[in-house]
């Protein structure tokens, strides 16, 4: 994979304040700010068309990418990603934040997404 110059990162989705997660969007707006990187926040119910994307750092959670603009020049850090999103981004583009499976046991199996958790030991490579 070719190396990307991110110019700018993109928080997209839950607003301040409208979601738990909001919060954790609002750490990464403030530190990449601090950093001196061109920092934007954006939304589904925004209209982005005139707005340049080019080289972006898109920061997001599955919930709320909907609309995301899927771009072959930028890097997508997603809280978990759902099938179809995404669409027409290179896979080494996209990096999954989630929750490790390391030291509890989860099975949703019964809200259909058939997940089995099982435990992860310290110092073992989780593939």
């Amino acid at each position: 994979m070719e190396k990307i110059q991110i110019k700018q990162v993109v928080l997209w989705g839950h607003k301040l304040h409208t979601h738990t997660h909001s919060y954790i969007h609002n750490a990464f707006f403030r530190t990449f700010q601090h950093l001196g990187y061109k920092t934007t926040w954006y939304d589904d119910e925004d209209d982005v068309n005139d707005i340049d994307f080019s080289f972006s750092l898109f920061i997001t959670e599955h919930q709320v990418n909907k609309k995301i603009p899927c771009r072959q020049d930028c890097l997508y850090l997603s809280h978990y990603v759902d099938e179809g999103d995404y669409p027409g981004v290179p896979k080494d583009n996209i990096i999954i934040l989630k929750v490790s499976p390391r030291d509890f046991y989860e099975n949703d199996k019964d809200m259909g997404k058939n997940y089995n958790y099982t435990q992860l030991l310290y110092g073992t490579k989780y593939e």
